[in-house]
């Protein structure tokens, strides 16, 4: 599709990809390219979470107890970010890679949308059928929200319990 193709050329187009009732697929040199990219996203990512964030995180947490800020102490940041930023930060994440899609996906009632390609051969699906994935999507995007508004909760009881001080020495 150019710039400058008519209304009427697009939606040609589209309509010839989905005349067959299958999604276009990615050649195999497309998912090799695709895989590698991934597989190389996901190993720097790990890479990165085990050898500089946990080393550093495990330090904070033997210290928690003498960081003291102007408005929260360290038990609150660690209580509120385990039980209200994870569930919360991974909601964030998730509708940031698939919530769009899902959402065009349930104002088309289509999926795969139009010209989208797939991994494998897949049927087009129309109606209540395309939607059930997004559904759940948006099921699991609210439940992690409800967790984290239970985790607010659960975090301002257990730092109201007054056991949590630590009498160590501070190394900081």
């Amino acid at each position: 599709m150019k710039i400058g193709d008519s209304k009427e050329n697009r939606f040609a187009n589209i309509e010839q990809s989905s005349m067959n009732g299958y999604a276009p697929e990615y050649t195999k040199k497309e998912k090799i390219v695709l895989l590698a990219k991934y597989l190389t996203i996901a190993a720097g990512s790990i890479a990165l979470i085990e050898w500089y964030l946990l080393p550093k995180f495990s330090l904070y947490i033997d210290n928690i107890s003498c960081y003291d800020y102007k408005w929260f102490t360290g038990f609150e940041i660690m209580f509120y970010g385990l039980f209200v930023g994870f569930p919360l930060g991974l909601a964030i994440i998730l509708f940031c890679l698939e919530g769009f899609r899902n959402l065009k996906v349930l104002q088309l009632n289509q999926n795969p949308l139009p010209n989208e390609r797939v991994w494998k051969p897949t049927k087009y699906s129309y109606g209540l059928k395309a939607k059930v994935k997004p559904i759940g999507f948006f099921t699991l995007l609210t439940l992690l929200v409800l967790l984290s508004i239970l985790g607010a909760y659960k975090a301002s009881q257990l730092l109201a319990n007054d056991t949590l001080t630590d009498d160590a020495p501070c190394l900081v």
